[in-house]
């Protein structure tokens, strides 16, 4: 596992694959990740300044849905006035529920 992985990006499931091969799917997952988990704690001699066996980076992708974003410029000329908020003004949900309590 760790002459595949070195300084290669690999699959999961395919160096999962790989170094169980013939076992059954739900059981390479936990043996991969026990020695993965095992990998990045273990070290060749005792100390804070040695690298771990297995020096792991793990990248995780989200697909967003679509038609959903966000902008971070307060004055992005794309979001409508209406649903302009700043850290300082009140949602319309929270005037609502304000009006209705003094109301009562």
């Amino acid at each position: 596992i760790r002459r595949r992985t070195a300084r290669n990006a690999t699959l999961l499931s395919d160096l999962s694959k790989e170094a169980w091969p013939g076992m059954a799917e739900e059981d390479i997952e936990i043996a991969t990740a026990g020695v993965i988990a095992a990998g990045s704690y273990a070290r060749k001699e005792e100390g804070i300044d040695i690298p771990p066996l297995l020096s792991i980076r793990l990248h995780s992708f989200f697909r967003g849905i679509t038609g959903l974003w966000a902008c971070m410029d307060p004055s992005c000329s794309e979001v409508q006035e209406e649903n302009r908020q700043s850290h300082t003004s009140v949602s319309p949900a929270r005037r609502a529920r304000r009006r209705t309590k003094e109301r009562r």
